[in-house]
């Protein structure tokens, strides 16, 4: 049996588990995490009292962190019994998860790494900067990267969903039969609930799909680089004012001298556009 007590601390979400997580138990607690108010998405999961922890229990733990990376919030564990602990390590999986000693040390490290906006201005132009002290992203590679060519129809293609995939650029395209016809294959972007593809037909044909449920959407992928997570820093242009990709640039390369400083680390950066102010200069 598990009882679930749910609390409001700091504006932080606070599930304490007591008893048995078994496969009953991750039914309720999936049920209670699914009814929580989107508002907080940060969820502490208080272990003191948990006694017992099975399978089901661990892979309802690996769906909410995977859920919790996707929508770049964070999922603690906090003051898990040192038996349990073992349980992880000897599984491989304690790496999948966040854990700490104690309610008190998980609450300490939400209000820390919480994010803090300023605004930023270069030669009148003006941006608007949301770093993430705590940030953690990881890049995925999808195929096997074995051509040089970037577009080959020959290569394997495998299936996949858009929200699987979530923000990533590749080669690949939507599924529209029973059959993986590559012949469509293009260059492709996904941003979360939209899916870009150009074909690499001569001349080349563009298709652009905004939906409401990622997950229903079937991609067939040949190779793509996708990225999960919270980054250690975003930016915002004004979107009244007209900049040029160079500009943007040169303009934050000293913030992205000032993350290495800090020994934060970073691989990269990503430029996105919101396409309905593209008529603004966004």
């Amino acid at each position: 049996m598990l009882d679930i007590n749910i609390a409001l601390e700091d504006q932080v979400t606070v599930l304490s588990l007591r008893g048995r997580l078994d496969g009953w138990g991750a039914n309720h607690l999936e049920e209670e995490v699914g009814s929580l108010e989107k508002t907080l998405p940060d969820i502490i999961l208080e272990c003191s009292e948990l006694d017992y922890l099975a399978s089901a229990g661990l892979r309802i733990w690996l769906k909410l962190a995977k859920g919790s990376a996707r929508e770049s919030t964070r999922l603690i564990i906090a003051g898990l019994p040192p038996h349990l602990v073992s349980i992880l390590e000897m599984t491989g999986l304690s790496t999948h998860f966040q854990l700490r000693n104690n309610l008190d040390e998980a609450l300490a490290e939400l209000r820390n790494s919480r994010q803090q906006i300023r605004e930023y201005t270069v030669d009148g132009r003006k941006y608007r900067l949301t770093s993430f002290p705590e940030g953690k992203s990881t890049l995925w590679l999808w195929g096997s990267f074995s051509s040089r060519e970037y577009t080959d129809k020959k290569k394997a293609a495998f299936r996949t969903s858009l929200s699987d995939l979530e923000f990533a650029i590749g080669t690949g395209s939507q599924v529209q039969s029973d059959q993986n016809d590559t012949s469509a294959a293009g260059t492709c972007l996904g941003l979360g609930n939209i899916f870009c593809n150009i074909s690499s037909e001569d001349p080349p044909l563009s298709d652009y799909l905004q939906v409401a449920d990622p997950a229903a959407v079937t991609l067939l992928l040949q190779e793509a680089v996708s990225w999960s997570g919270t980054p250690s820093l975003f930016c915002q242009s004004d979107p009244g004012q007209l900049t040029t990709l160079e500009e943007i640039f040169y303009d934050l390369t000293p913030e992205i001298i000032l993350q290495l400083r800090a020994h934060i680390p970073l691989a990269g950066f990503m430029l996105t556009c919101d396409p309905a102010g593209a008529d603004k200069g966004s």
